[in-house]
């Protein structure tokens, strides 16, 4: 609720300041002259808040008329903004990712991988991940996710200005993102030649300068710097008082061990019981590129995207094991490193043709279970709280079906959807092969 408490302020009072509707969320900061604003990163509210605008307005004050009475008003209103919500969800994170991924599954063809691993990246990206959860809610890692993998869209297309864009974009809305900017910077150095070097940091550049002028404004706005991160007046709730987490007292430099076991191998959050491919990958894609560096003396731009995203990878495991709220609260998964996943996947499919037929089944065979996984969490609909690990959560629903009315019916609507997509696949397969 604090993306929307951000969004009701700019609508109502064309402010930052959410101090009207700081009642609706926990996830504030309290500046030093005493006023509250969100303490997510801006980017959706601030993308979404015209769309919200015109449908908030005549939807609140029609409902006011509807039900004079407090309880009946308050009831329809909750409805009407969960529904709003939804809306935007769906215009600004389902619609561009769908999008997104449709022009790289084209990219893929173009590099001639095989069908398999074009659907490899499409069920991993769409279906195998914690971000799929979020697609459809307001929490803004789909926004993420859309700006992330639109980045590296237009770095293989090669459009520097764009590129900065998304790059940008991506950081307004996830601050982690900001590790995605270094790294193609250095990629940049490493794959164009020397002399044009300054032509791409000037394209990038341009890019750039429109959303770290809206950062830049809104943070010197809300919290008196262009620098100055929500974090440093963080609700004390989520403050840890112990010396480990130095910075605002929720982060720390260096990486908690057991926090960094958690979330690769832990019952929690851990990516080996959500999205065992991933780690498979991130061993996988760095390896290519090196062995490439060997035989060939220089890695292709295939080779260094899959270096990237896994480089990306660790540095999101590094903030996110040194982030005192790691676990995300209730999540079916590593919520904070949903950005890269999709990423991974990509890169995995552009060097489909390069790896082993084992391996390859092997990956397959773990997207599969990443899927089934999250064909559940979407049908339960809900997620276990940071103290439950995920097997014990999900194996419950099944022994309490009786408290989820919804679970049967939405999981043969997800099986039949499935099963459908299948159907078609195979029929274009047999379609192409008779043109052949």
């Amino acid at each position: 609720m604090s993306r929307v408490a951000l969004m009701l302020a700019i609508s109502e009072r064309q402010s930052f300041e959410i101090s009207p509707w700081q009642s609706l969320t926990l996830d504030w900061a309290k500046t030093p002259n005493g006023r509250y604003y969100s303490n997510k990163a801006p980017g959706p509210s601030l993308l979404a808040t015209p769309l919200f605008a015109v449908l908030y307005k005549p939807i609140y004050w029609g409902l006011k008329h509807l039900y004079p009475e407090p309880k009946r008003f308050n009831t329809a209103w909750n409805n009407a903004l969960s529904f709003i919500m939804w809306l935007i969800s769906f215009t600004f994170q389902i619609v561009p990712f769908v999008w997104v991924i449709s022009r790289l599954a084209i990219v893929l063809e173009e590099h001639f991988v095989s069908r398999g691993g074009i659907l490899f990246f499409i069920f991993a990206a769409m279906f195998g991940n914690t971000g799929c959860f979020y697609m459809n809610c307001f929490h803004g890692h789909g926004y993420a996710m859309v700006f992330s993998l639109a980045g590296i869209f237009y770095l293989l297309k090669k459009n520097w200005v764009l590129l900065g864009l998304f790059l940008g974009g991506g950081v307004l809305g996830d601050y982690s993102s900001a590790l995605l900017i270094p790294i193609i910077l250095v990629w940049v150095l490493t794959m164009e030649p020397s002399k044009g070097c300054g032509r791409v940091y000037w394209a990038l550049g341009k890019g750039l300068v429109f959303p770290l002028i809206v950062f830049a404004f809104y943070h010197w706005s809300s919290f008196g710097g262009i620098l100055t991160l929500p974090q440093k007046y963080q609700n004390p709730i989520f403050v840890d008082p112990s010396t480990d987490y130095k910075t605002f007292g929720v982060l720390s430099l260096l990486p908690k061990a057991d926090v960094l076991y958690q979330l690769l191998f832990g019952p929690y959050r851990g990516v080996l019981l959500t999205q065992p491919y991933i780690l498979l990958l991130s061993i996988l894609l760095p390896m290519s590129c090196f062995l490439e560096i060997l035989h060939r003396a220089k890695a292709s731009d295939k080779s260094m995207i899959g270096l990237i995203s896994a480089v990306f990878f660790c540095g999101l495991l590094w903030m996110n094991a040194g982030f005192n709220g790691w676990h995300g609260g209730g999540a079916p998964g590593p919520r904070y490193l949903v950005s890269v996943f999709p990423i991974m996947a990509f890169s995995g499919a552009l060097l489909w043709n390069t790896i082993s037929r084992a391996a390859q089944i092997v990956l397959w065979g773990t997207l599969l279970f990443s899927v089934a996984f999250f064909a559940v969490v979407l049908t339960v609909g809900a997620t276990p709280p940071e103290t439950q690990t995920l097997r014990f959560f999900y194996t419950g629903v099944f022994k309490n079906l009786n408290e989820y009315p919804q679970f049967l019916p939405r999981l043969g609507l997800v099986v039949l959807t499935f099963g459908w997509g299948v159907v078609m696949e195979k029929r274009r397969s047999l379609t192409a092969k008779k043109h052949g």
